[in-house]
């Protein structure tokens, strides 16, 4: 089974801390992809579009990144890093991830 598959299988609402995390990386990661350079080989896409589409991608991601900064604040108050090492070096690397992404939330980034 590829990765994709695998991420395509996750349950968001599993009790399992990795699997929401993983479920909060997906589009952590898709809203960003674009950013990186592929919108800019879109064909027929005029500049005009091309802005327009670039802003709703930016307002997805702040709205992603508010929203997984929000889950994280609540896990650290709730268990601190206790439960999210318990889980793994991998679900602290995704959880550290979404805390680098949280700019918009610099006190939690501080209290992580």
């Amino acid at each position: 089974m590829t990765a994709a598959s695998n991420a395509i299988e996750v349950d968001s609402d599993s009790q399992n801390l990795t699997e929401q995390i993983t479920a909060r990386i997906i589009p952590d990661q898709g809203w960003r992809y674009p950013m990186m350079g592929t919108l800019d080989t879109l064909s027929g896409v005029d500049t005009e579009t091309s802005t327009v589409l670039q802003q709703r991608i930016l307002m997805a991601m702040f709205n992603t990144d508010w929203d997984n900064s929000q889950w994280v604040r609540g896990i650290l108050k709730t268990h601190g890093w206790t439960r999210i090492v318990k889980a793994g070096k991998k679900s602290s690397r995704m959880m550290w991830l979404l805390i680098q992404h949280a700019d918009n939330d610099p006190a939690l980034q501080v209290m992580a």
